[in-house]
């Protein structure tokens, strides 16, 4: 991992803390200490021959000080220390690529790292490394502990496209970077999607840049296919690919990834996953992450990593992004069939329908009157609420799942209320661009990029992005919302973009994502029924969940649907097996 760590004490001279640093890349010139972990680019041109990360980054901040971050694009988690002027400035890119987090340290420091573990550990009193219960509160409503809280009380992480600053003993937190979604109906598609051609060639270039062995991941799907094709024009040999699949219906895309090896001439590679494997690597996983992390598509990503790295390569391509910058999630064009009902008057909707229909109606009612209840049922929740509807953290009342002592401390509106602040960052965008934006934060960099980042350190590779390159970032921007979509279908203009490079049967075909069987697996596979049993027996003497709410929903899975109850049973292992590595107390 690139592993980044310090303290700095106000106060202290020019050069002293350089001692205690550790960064991939680091500078000290003039007062002024770096520690970067990323590959920032400043400027139009090429940098200077032979610079390094940190120097990048400490020429931007001699021509832009306190605002250095607004000019500095790529992925990057940085620590800037101006002993002159007494301050530190800490961030990362635009979408959280790379983790950051902090904390003041007793005596008044501050101590900062990749490791929001190895933070607060250095910022720990006397009584030693707690853990925040709120933070696991709403680990089990988020399946993972969103920024710039962690589980850990008194250590932040650095959001995206956030900046923090320390001087006279003051902290201040803020975004340095806002997006600013287009206003415009129309575009020349036939140009936007050429550029978009040449925009991709330019980020998988970026992301191959200082590469020995590269390959790339391939889940059959349009951004994993896309950048192996790119890759394929790129590299002298075969492009080196890297899938896994189930042996499950309705979990296994190994196909699709096949189709995509044989139109660039790839060399792909091919791992199943067994339940087997997910009872052994189940531990390791949970362990390894710095906080209760609840995302189950890290095995099957952890496996692939893995296969890489024994393969040879040392740096894997991975297509996530695409789906948040050019809208490829379902929730968006079902979010928008929700969002018409806000368009009838109030009355009406919170009359007839709220407290008329969902009255009279029974849940069980035939079409259409059925039908029309679930509508009104879901769609009378705001977003950005509604798009937890289904969970069932959401679904059923904290005082049946948690201890009474637990909810007495913590509260229990806060995660609807960390969802809400983020949606309110972008007040007056269309609500696809809202969307968009919220599954920036919540989905890529509280998420999907933790998940990736650390799987594949996990497995011995480094990974790039070239979907989350800032220039084509910066030019979904510049995609009208009525280009993304048409209508129900996701992703139009990127699709018609990609047709005749990719097989139309990638182009064409219903987004799947990466999961994991697990909830299937658990009805069948004894490995992974004792290791559930006992892992939630444990789970059980720790006064968080009541006794009868972990028995209850173990029944719930075996007699009712096995995807809906076995997430939640995926969510409680991985915190109770984070607990038994870590040994931390609430």
């Amino acid at each position: 991992m690139a592993d980044m760590f310090g303290i700095w004490s106000p106060g202290q001279p020019a050069g002293s803390p350089a001692a205690a640093w550790r960064a991939p890349s680091r500078a000290s010139v003039d007062g002024v200490e770096i520690c970067i972990d990323g590959q920032p680019r400043y400027g139009t041109g090429p940098p200077p021959s032979g610079e390094s990360p940190a120097g990048t980054l400490l020429r931007a901040y001699r021509d832009h000080g306190d605002e250095v971050f607004r000019s500095v694009t790529g992925p990057f988690a940085a620590v800037i220390v101006d002993t002159r002027r007494q301050r530190a400035l800490l961030a990362v890119d635009r979408v959280g690529i790379r983790p950051l987090s902090y904390a003041l340290t007793p005596e008044g420091g501050l101590a900062f790292g990749s490791s929001a573990l190895a933070v607060a550990e250095a910022a720990a009193g006397p009584a030693g490394v707690r853990l925040d219960p709120q933070a696991v509160y709403d680990y089990m409503y988020l399946h993972m502990v969103p920024s710039p809280a962690t589980v850990y009380p008194g250590v932040r992480k650095v959001p995206p496209a956030g900046r923090v600053i320390l001087a006279a003993g003051r902290l201040l937190e803020e975004r340095y970077w806002q997006p600013e979604f287009p206003r415009r109906t129309g575009g020349d598609a036939r140009a936007l999607g050429e550029e978009l051609h040449r925009r991709l060639r330019v980020a998988v270039e970026r992301a191959l840049a200082g590469a020995v062995n590269p390959g790339a991941f391939l889940s059959g799907g349009l951004d994993s296919s896309t950048v192996v094709g790119v890759l394929a024009q790129l590299v002298p040999v075969p492009a080196r690919t890297f899938s896994v699949g189930f042996n499950t219906e309705g979990y296994d895309e190994l196909a699709f990834a096949r189709l995509a090896v044989s139109r660039f001439g790839a060399r792909g590679e091919e791992y199943i996953v067994t339940p087997e494997d997910v009872a052994a690597a189940l531990p390791v996983i949970a362990g390894a992450y710095d906080e209760p992390f609840g995302n189950s598509s890290a095995i099957p990503t952890y496996f692939c990593a893995r296969m890489a790295h024994g393969a040879g390569i040392d740096r894997l391509l991975a297509g996530d992004g695409g789906d948040e910058i050019f809208a490829g999630n379902p929730h968006y064009t079902r979010q928008a069939l929700f969002e018409h009902y806000w368009r009838l008057p109030g009355p009406l909707r919170s009359g007839l329908l709220e407290k008329g229909l969902l009255k009279w109606v029974p849940e069980d009612a035939a079409w259409p009157l059925g039908k029309l209840r679930s509508y009104v049922q879901q769609a009378s929740i705001p977003l950005p609420k509604r798009l937890h509807s289904w969970n069932f953290m959401f679904r059923e009342a904290p005082t049946s799942i948690f201890t009474a002592g637990f909810l007495d401390r913590i509260d229990q509106d806060h995660p609807v209320a960390v969802m809400d602040a983020t949606w309110a960052e972008v007040p007056d965008a269309p609500v696809l661009d809202k969307l968009l934006y919220f599954d920036w934060k919540f989905v890529l960099a509280d998420n999907d990029l933790r998940k990736v980042g650390r799987m594949c350190e996990l497995g011995g590779v480094e990974v790039r992005y070239p979907m989350l390159d800032t220039e084509l970032l910066d030019f979904s921007l510049r995609i009208p919302a009525q280009l993304k979509i048409r209508g129900q279908n996701l992703r139009h203009f990127y699709k018609e973009a990609m047709r005749g490079f990719l097989p139309d049967q990638i182009v064409d075909k219903t987004k799947h994502g990466f999961g994991l069987p697990f909830g299937v697996w658990l009805k069948s596979s004894p490995g992974l029924i004792r290791l559930a049993a006992d892992t939630l027996a444990s789970l059980a003497t720790r006064d968080i969940f009541r006794p009868d709410f972990l028995a209850g929903i173990q029944a719930q899975h075996r007699d009712g649907h096995p995807g809906y109850y076995g997430y939640v049973i995926w969510d409680l292992l991985m915190l109770e097996q984070w607990l038994a590595a870590r040994r931390l107390g609430l």
